[in-house]
């Protein structure tokens, strides 16, 4: 017989805005095989796959040092207040928040039996429609989870799992969610190499932020297929702009783009409506001109030739059967053959043959091999915005410091001298990073840069990077004058 408890706690009454409530939480003894799981470790809390009632299910609980901690315990109960709300086949469901023996509070979730995403990719085969039926899934989670004011903030292929039982997404991990309901935890979150550039400098979170880690995930698949699809670069593309304004507004613009016939496809219809308009008319033209097959008088035979003259007479006799007309042709032609004589028609010109059809788009060019694709080139920029925020921020202890025992003087030396020449050494690491994990080496990476393409590209995310390093650093000291970062001349290398 199984056996629960109940037992009711008063939840704590903090700053944040939790009021003082009554909270009933399950007591349950009835969980076994609790295995912790590998791979999906948090920060706070621990995870664990157990078994009831012949289920399985995943328990999330605090980590032990993180139990007595009520704030440890608010984004527990956050996570779970979020994540009960939300029904969707896409989503792991959540199923209760319970008092586990040895574990304590625990958040109770749906097992899924399948493969993180980022497995699933690194697999030979992974194909372009298995890639675009996990964006249309995707979008279709987005959409819900949006409507519903809930942005999840940590979209990544690691919170991705892929059922094993029919290539079904399930989107898990709603610990750094927020919704416009809740008032605590608002501070930047996620995951850096697939967080917006606005969550790093800490505005608040909106549903594009989530549109740009998809973007991030989209580019990450189309460059494990054996052949980009260029029509998921220009999604990933749009989706991953460092400005927010300029990504789509919601999930369902981008399921508009991606059910949008390629331009490829395109050109391949026009090119075979066409070709089949030239074979019609080439017909059309060759029966007005030489008439119908069987309205053509059979080609000269040789008089010596019995073979010859045998099947002429018998395509003839089968042709007299049709129609009238063709019967007296006939008759001609067999009352000549007994006679020893061969009917001499006229000079039949054989058919043209129809010139192949010219295709209606020249094949594309490729690209050249000292350019990079424009998706590369944007998450570049996309990365310089990140790098001149992150800069500002990271430097102020040292600004405040140089200001109060230095004065302005040198606090303008440090912004144009040093925090410049860290912000470039950044640029150039993200670039070779951006050789290895983008395009999968990094050969003649150092030479590319050394390119009029290459400094271009670096001069401008410098010009990126200083833009919202500067832009931070106003509002970091409002009441200062902060000196222009100067664009002079940057050897990038030795």
């Amino acid at each position: 017989m199984h056996c629960v408890k109940n037992y009711t706690i008063a939840t704590m009454t903090t700053d944040s805005g939790w009021d003082n409530e009554m909270k009933t939480v399950d007591v349950g003894y009835n969980f076994t095989d609790i295995t912790p799981l590998g791979g999906h470790q948090h920060g706070y809390c621990d995870v664990y796959r157990a078994r009831r009632y012949g289920k399985w299910h995943v328990l999330k609980a605090l980590k032990p040092q993180y139990r007595d901690t009520p704030a440890c315990q608010a984004m527990l109960h956050k996570e779970f207040d979020i994540g009960f709300q939300l029904s969707h086949p896409g989503i792991a469901s959540t199923l209760g928040l319970e008092h586990v023996d040895s574990l304590g509070e625990c958040i109770i979730e749906e097992w899924v039996d399948g493969v993180r995403l980022d497995e699933l990719i690194a697999r030979d085969d992974f194909t372009a429609a298995k890639a675009r039926d996990i964006i249309k899934q995707l979008c279709e989670v987005l959409k819900y989870i949006h409507t519903r004011q809930v942005t999840h903030r940590d979209l990544k292929p690691s919170n991705i799992l892929i059922t094993a039982d029919g290539n079904r997404v399930k989107v898990i991990d709603f610990g750094v969610s927020d919704t416009a309901s809740h008032a605590i935890f608002k501070g930047p979150a996620g995951t850096l190499d697939y967080t917006a550039p606005e969550l790093l400098a800490g505005e608040a979170a909106d549903s594009r932020a989530d549109l740009y880690s998809l973007g991030i995930i989209i580019n990450l698949m189309n460059n494990a297929l054996p052949r980009v699809d260029r029509q998921l670069s220009k999604i990933a593309q749009w989706c991953s702009q460092a400005n927010r304004d300029q990504r789509p507004a919601d999930a369902s613009k981008v399921l508009d783009a991606l059910q949008r016939p390629t331009k490829s496809v395109r050109y391949l219809f026009i090119a075979t409506a066409t070709l089949a308009t030239l074979l019609i008319a080439t017909a059309i033209a060759m029966v007005i001109k030489f008439g119908l097959p069987w309205q053509q008088v059979p080609a000269e035979v040789p008089a010596n030739d019995t073979t010859a003259r045998v099947a002429t007479a018998t395509v003839d006799t089968t042709v007299a059967n049709t129609t009238r007309a063709d019967a007296d042709v006939s008759t001609t032609d067999a009352t000549n053959d007994a006679a020893g004589t061969v009917a001499q028609p006229q000079s039949v010109q054989p058919p043209q043959t129809a010139p192949p059809a010219q295709s209606a788009q020249p094949p594309a060019q490729e690209e050249s091999p000292d350019k990079l694709p424009p998706l590369v080139r944007q998450k570049f920029l996309a990365k310089a915005a990140s790098v001149g925020m992150l800069g500002a921020i990271n430097a102020k202890g040292s600004l405040d410091e140089t200001l109060r025992l230095q004065g302005k003087e040198a606090f303008d030396r440090y912004i144009t001298e040093f925090l410049k020449e860290r912000i470039e050494g950044e640029l150039v690491y993200e670039a070779n990073n951006m050789f290895i994990n983008d395009l999968g080496h990094n050969k003649a990476m150092r030479e590319f840069l050394l390119t009029p393409e290459g400094h271009r590209m670096l001069s401008a995310g410098r010009k990126v990077a200083f833009e919202y390093a500067q832009d931070r650093l106003h509002q970091l000291y409002p009441d200062l004058d902060i000196p222009p970062f100067t664009f002079n001349k940057t050897e990038w290398f030795d």
